[in-house]
C-alpha cells in the first residue's frame, strides 16, 4: 500500500493541520438529494480491529462502524491485537498508540512487515497532537488523526478503503431515490451517519436539528417525504411534540421513533402518539433503512392541511 500523506484532525474540532493535508481521494459525504451513482455487487462490508486500552472509547467506536454496516472487532492493548490480526485478516486497523504491554506504533510496525497486510489501512487515533510525534509515526501509519475524532471522519476513510477493495465494476449506473426522509435529531454526527447510509439505500434525505427547524423543511418539502425519523429526547420541542405540530400539518404523515434513552416516554406511549415504529439506539443502517421503506411505501397520498 503507497503511504499517503497522514491525515489530522485538529483537537476539539479544529482545522486540519496545514503541514498534513488529507488526500484527495478522502469522499465527502454527499449532501444533496439528486441521482444516486452506485456500482451493484462491487463494495464488500469491512473488518474494522479497534484497539484502544481506554474500553469507553473503543466501544463507543465499534458502537458507530457497527452502524455503518461494518463487521467491528476489539482489542484492548497492543499484543491481543496482534494475536488477533492472523486469524481476522482486518481491512482496517483503527489504533489507539499510548497503550500497555505494545503500543500502536510498534503493532503497526510488526504489520507493515507482513505482506498480507500490505492492503489493510493503519489509522493512528491518538491524543498525542505536536508536531514531533506525528513526524516520529508518519510512515507507519495512512492516516494520523487527533482525538476527539469527528465520526464522520472515520466513516470517509472507511467509504475509501471500501472503494479500494472494490472489485471492478462491470457497468456503474444509476438510480433516482425511491422515497423521501427527514431526520430529527440534535446530534450532528447521527444526522450525518443516517444522511449518508440511507442516501445509500436509495432515499432522499433532509434533516434538522430540533422540532422547530423539523416542521419548517417538512412544509417546505412536504410533497417528496414520506416518512420522518424523530430522536425522542431533544431540546425544545421532543420528538413527541414534534410529531404533534407535524400531524397538524399532515394527520396521516409516517413516523418512526429512535432513541438510546426514552426518558419518561415509554414504548407503548409513544406508539399510541401515531409513532409506526421505534427503533432504540445504537441501530444498524441496513435495518433502519429496511424498516423506513416500508413505512414510506405505504404513505397515502394526501395533501397536508392548510
Amino acid at each position: 500500500m503507497s503511504k499517503k500523506s497522514c491525515e489530522t484532525i485538529g483537537v476539539a474540532g479544529t482545522n486540519a493541520c496545514d503541514r498534513f493535508q488529507p488526500s484527495d481521494e478522502v469522499v465527502e459525504v454527499r449532501k444533496t438529494s439528486g441521482t444516486i451513482q452506485y456500482t451493484p455487487a462491487a463494495r464488500r462490508l469491512l473488518r474494522v480491529l479497534i484497539v484502544d486500552d481506554y474500553r469507553d472509547t473503543a466501544d463507543s467506536l465499534a458502537m458507530l462502524v457497527k452502524m455503518w454496516g461494518h463487521d467491528a472487532r476489539l482489542a484492548y492493548d497492543g499484543v491481543a491485537a496482534l494475536e488477533m490480526t492472523s486469524a481476522y485478516q482486518p481491512d482496517v486497523l483503527l489504533l489507539d498508540i499510548a497503550m500497555p504491554k505494545m503500543d500502536g506504533f510498534h503493532l503497526a510496525q510488526q504489520l507493515r512487515r507482513q505482506t498480507r497486510f500490505k492492503d489493510t489501512l493503519l489509522v493512528a487515533i491518538t491524543g498525542y497532537s505536536d508536531e514531533a510525534h506525528r513526524l516520529l509515526w508518519q510512515g507507519a501509519f495512512d492516516h494520523y488523526l487527533i482525538k476527539p475524532v469527528e465520526p464522520a471522519t472515520v466513516e470517509k476513510l472507511l467509504l475509501l478503503q471500501q472503494d479500494r477493495l472494490a472489485e471492478p465494476p462491470e457497468a456503474p449506473r444509476a438510480t433516482a431515490p425511491t422515497h423521501g426522509l427527514l431526520v430529527v435529531d440534535d446530534e450532528e454526527w447521527v444526522r450525518g451517519v443516517l444522511d449518508a447510509g440511507m442516501r445509500q439505500h436509495g432515499f432522499a434525505v433532509w434533516s434538522a436539528v430540533d422540532g422547530q427547524e423539523a416542521l419548517g423543511v417538512y412544509w417546505r418539502h412536504r410533497e417528496a417525504i414520506d416518512v420522518v425519523l424523530l430522536d425522542v429526547l431533544m431540546p425544545g420541542l421532543d420528538g413527541p411534540q414534534t410529531l404533534v405540530a407535524i400531524r397538524e400539518l399532515n394527520p396521516q404523515v409516517r413516523c418512526c421513533f429512535m432513541s438510546g434513552n426514552l426518558g419518561n416516554y415509554t414504548e407503548e406511549r409513544l406508539r399510541d402518539l401515531g409513532a409506526t415504529a421505534v427503533l432504540p439506539k445504537p441501530f444498524r443502517l441496513d435495518e433502519v433503512a429496511q424498516v423506513l421503506r416500508e413505512l414510506a411505501a405505504n404513505t397515502p397520498l394526501r395533501e397536508p392541511q392548510l
